[in-house]
């Protein structure tokens, strides 16, 4: 089904199957036994970045992803001390937090006031959207 998608969430998918145990090296075992299986945890060595939208070009990282209880935005070093809005935005379009933040620090956002779901991380500067990043709240 991924593939019909151009593979877009293909690592979201080895990550939630190796949460449970169904990872990269996970077996079902023979067809003549019900206790033979062997779990994985594992995923491909491209996905271990939380998700596939992991980039080194992008300016900011936004992790973990999925998050639980809190999630993080971290600019890159060589950011100068500018500011940049941050806003998140769920499913249908509404802005749920937004706020400003210096471009070259790591920050927390906490999740505990959000409900469990997709959302959109805008982050622009002088009213220029410079990145979208989807985040997945557990």
């Amino acid at each position: 089904a991924d593939l019909a998608t151009g593979g877009a969430d293909e690592c979201l998918i080895w990550n939630v199957f190796a949460k449970r145990g169904l990872g990269l090296n996970a077996n079902a075992g023979s067809n003549n036994s019900v206790a033979d299986q062997t779990e994985d945890y594992n995923v491909p060595e491209k996905c271990k970045l939380a998700t596939s939208e992991a980039n080194k070009t992008k300016a900011f990282n936004v992790y973990p992803n999925p998050a639980k209880g809190e999630f993080f935005i971290s600019g890159k070093p060589t950011l100068n001390q500018g500011s940049v809005k941050v806003e998140i935005i769920d499913i249908s379009g509404k802005t749920i937090k937004s706020f400003e933040r210096k471009k070259n620090s790591v920050e927390a956002v906490s999740t505990s006031n959000m409900p469990k779901g997709v959302y959109i991380v805008n982050i622009s500067e002088n009213g220029n959207v410079i990145q979208k990043d989807k985040l997945i709240v557990e």
